[in-house]
């Protein structure tokens, strides 16, 4: 059976969690949180902090002010509470809501109430369909009374939307035969009406999600008793996954400072020299670092897993702990025995930890896994584990769930798995190649090829190629099998979508820039997006969503960032543009770059489909060269930003991360020995 309340977290670093829950409301008075009397909230709960935070501005605003005014003059009006529960007219199963239960006797509450289970009351739904409804009628209705507005709930506590909800399904347009929206309509009829309209809609509490704004810890006494609002009779199903990464541990090498102090004089550390042949020449400071980030990690995962020990939820919850690839600064200090790091072919720069744990699913206890695993694994074990319905696609992967359990798996005991680390538009056969069997791994090297065996040479550093020329022969099959499949595809490309409603504007960075023969897009901050290395032209492939009107912002520097595109700290590093250009599909435009200007933004007419998106600056010497960041807006969706191609208008804070006194100050601490 799958289970209906397992929750899935992919962790790859430090875990940081916060959510707050806004639900504003049209009042007569200006509210306080003194006492903690707001909506159905705990009083100073973490929870309700959070929508103070996020309620006292709004509360404070113009509108808001004008809309309190208006709701004094108004004077008299009709609010509606309407949903499923009308349905029952207050009686459940023969039962009023007088005759018992928890929770107060209006008939809105039944679903508390009467502790009706959620699949239960929702079924509902099925019957719900008001075709008497006329939206008009009401609104005449209540000016025909002298009344000047309407309220209505939008969402009740019991979860049911009266519109077109995103959220899930689970609305009168798509869960009820009756399938229409019932705010727009009302809206609509209010307008037309003259008269004013507004929505109640529950967030704190929601009996079906299980949303309690913390009340469930709330025993305080001499306060209000809010627990009989919750749901604590059918417990909450909310399911959850949080895929968390973090930039830790990568550049900057920051640490806290006690987890600084850990390393910089640490026996291993003592007598530590830069490296001189790797490209990454470390510093004892960001050695320290490094490993202090590290241990950073592991206290706040341990604190991840006591947090879901006590909100009661660990037992049911998969927990995954993993890394991206193989070490990279860590590798002059510890390898455990491996060849190479990140970005190599050799297993030093692609074996990583895979931790898991599910202890309703029985997965734990200190298991070892010995048999060869990879990333395309995951997706089908754990449809295996949860029994999922599986798309029907053919997976690279398998599932692990007999040998996670402990049972023989003979499938993967002789499979081939194929490693490549291409980083070029066009595809080199072996570049980066690994073919691995079991313990077996198999690369080429120019012409020479390398074979090796970890159960007897974990580091790889015996080529036993000569010795086993039947393994060698096997693998170099296996390896043009594979080439021959996933070559068919080298004309593709992951083409970030713009253009939708979910995100807009949308971001592009250098990274993802389409580059020629093997030259690296400039991904890297420190010495490619900083330095302006490599000055390269390369256009962006990109999905739009939708035909309009698009502005597309570019720049020299993120928004972030909000330096002008001419500017630079290192004077004779700067960028001399002189014009921006944009060249999409059949499109050419160019504009002057102004002195000072952050960005230029270009307007183009844009038909949905794949495209292909060139633009940058054109310098003093007429170099061309492409721009490193790019903000596409599509002005046909409401809600945008106002001033969006600003820093501040798209919400982003200025960090000057080059300065960090408090660093220096523990940097400068840690080293004088203080």
């Amino acid at each position: 059976m799958k289970p209906s309340n397992t929750k899935l977290i992919l962790a790859a670093g430090i875990i940081a969690i916060l959510s707050g829950a806004l639900n504003i409301a049209s009042a007569s008075r200006k509210n306080t949180f003194e006492n903690g009397n707001i909506g159905s909230g705990v009083p100073r709960s973490p929870e309700m902090l959070a929508f103070e935070a996020a309620w006292t501005p709004l509360n404070q605003s113009g509108p808001k002010e004008q809309a309190r005014e208006q709701f004094n003059e108004n004077k008299y009006g009709m609010f509606i509470h309407w949903g499923l529960y009308s349905q029952l007219g207050g009686i459940w199963k023969g039962e009023k809501m007088e005759d018992g239960g928890r929770g107060p006797n209006i008939s809105e509450w039944i679903m508390r109430k009467k502790a009706i289970p959620r699949d239960e009351y929702a079924t509902l739904a099925d019957t719900f369909n008001p075709e008497g409804f006329d939206a008009d009628e009401w609104v005449a209705i209540a000016k025909a009374a002298g009344m000047r507005y309407m309220v209505i709930t939008s969402k009740h506590h019991d979860g049911f939307a009266l519109f077109d909800s995103g959220v899930d399904d689970f609305n009168s347009v798509d869960g009820t035969p009756f399938g229409r929206d019932i705010i727009r309509e009302l809206e609509e009829a209010c307008e037309r009406g003259g008269i004013a309209f507004g929505v109640y809609y529950s967030h704190a509490l929601d009996w079906r999600d299980g949303g309690d704004a913390g009340m469930k810890d709330y025993r305080k006494e001499g306060q209000r008793d809010n627990t009989g609002f919750l749901n604590d009779f059918d417990p909450s199903p909310t399911s959850f996954d949080a895929y968390i990464t973090t930039n830790a541990p990568h550049g900057p090498f920051r640490a806290p400072k006690e987890y600084f102090e850990k390393y910089i004089n640490h026996p291993l550390l003592k007598d530590y020299e830069i490296p001189q042949n790797t490209w990454a020449k470390r510093t004892k400071v960001e050695m320290a670092s490094f490993y202090g980030m590290i241990t950073n990690i592991d206290d706040n995962f341990a604190a991840l897993r006591q947090l879901l020990k006590d909100e009661g939820i660990e037992e049911n919850t998969i927990l995954i702990f993993t890394t991206d690839n193989g070490s990279s600064a860590g590798t002059p200090i510890h390898n455990a025995g491996m060849r190479g790091g990140k970005g190599s072919k050799y297993d030093g720069g692609h074996r990583v930890p895979w931790f898991m744990s599910w202890p309703a699913g029985d997965l734990g206890g200190g298991k070892d896994i010995d048999l060869l695993t990879a990333h395309m694994d995951i997706l089908p074990t754990l449809i295996d584990l949860l029994d999922l319905k599986a798309p029907e696609i053919a997976f690279d992967g398998s599932s692990l769930k007999d040998v996670l359990h402990g049972k023989p798996q003979s499938n993967l005991e002789n499979r081939t798995l194929v490693l490549e680390n291409q980083r070029v538009k066009d595809p080199i056969k072996w570049r980066g190649t690994a073919v691995m069997r079991g313990m077996w791994r198999y690369t080429l090297t120019g012409e020479k090829e390398e074979l090796y065996s970890l159960e007897s040479d974990p580091g790889q550093r015996k080529n036993i190629a000569g010795q086993h020329p039947e393994m060698v022969q096997s693998l170099v099959a296996e390896y043009e099998k594979f080439w021959d499949d996933v070559s068919q595809e080298h004309h593709l490309f992951s083409r970030p979508e713009v253009g939708s409603p979910q995100s807009n504007p949308v971001r592009l960075t250098s990274h993802d820039h389409i580059t020629e023969e093997a030259i690296l897009p400039a991904w890297h901050q420190e010495f490619h997006i900083y330095p302006g290395t490599p000055r390269y032209e390369a256009p962006w492939s990109i999905q739009f969503v939708e035909d309009g009107t698009y502005e597309i912002s570019i720049r020299r520097w993120p928004a972030e960032q909000d330096w002008a595109i001419n500017y630079h700290p290192e004077p004779e590093e700067a960028f001399s543009a002189v014009r921006a250009y944009l060249e999409l599909n059949d499109i050419r435009m160019e504009k002057e770059v102004p002195a000072g200007a952050k960005e230029v933004t270009f307007s183009v007419e844009i038909e949905a489909g794949p495209a292909s998106l060139n633009t940058g600056f054109i310098e003093e010497n007429g170099q061309r060269v492409s721009a490193y960041y790019a903000y596409l807006l599509n002005t046909e969706i409401d809600g945008a930003p106002k001033g969006w191609q600003s820093r501040e208008g798209l919400g982003l804070r200025q960090i000057d991360w080059a300065g960090a006194p408090e660093w220096k100050q523990i940097e400068s601490e840690a080293t004088e020995g203080k």
